[in-house]
């Protein structure tokens, strides 16, 4: 059973797929258990760790993680694994919705930040033919 302030939220979750096991959802609430830090006041969750939870698959080379506005940043699977500093931000002022920020210092830009709403996995060939 939630506790008060866990019920005043409105957990979500993200849409996964490509070259994952778990091609569906990945509730954000079930990936609060891997945050690691706070950033300002708010769970971060490095990218690499979430990347067993979806159950990346060995093929997959690239990240396309998508957001609002049809916006979205490709992310090359090696550097999720070599640089910590790629996180997700988990950011949950109540009565909003949860949203989860992606922060990838060097890939996207501070000053809008990328909303995440799906996580595309591909390979590079698949991603090339994508563009």
């Amino acid at each position: 059973m939630g506790s008060t302030d866990d019920t005043a939220i409105t957990w979500g979750s993200l849409l996964v797929d490509g070259r994952v096991d778990l091609d569906g959802t990945v509730a954000i609430h079930d990936l609060l258990g891997l945050a690691t830090g706070i950033d300002e006041g708010r769970p971060s969750i490095a990218l690499v760790d979430v990347l067993a939870p979806i159950r990346l698959s060995a093929q997959a080379d690239v990240l396309v993680i998508s957001g609002d506005h049809r916006r979205s940043v490709a992310l090359p699977v090696r550097a999720i694994v070599r640089q910590p500093n790629i996180r997700l931000i988990v950011d949950s002022t109540p009565p909003a919705p949860v949203e989860v920020v992606l922060d990838a210092p060097d890939w996207t830009d501070s000053d809008e930040p990328l909303i995440v709403r799906r996580v595309t996995a591909l390979t590079f060939a698949e991603f090339v033919m994508q563009q």
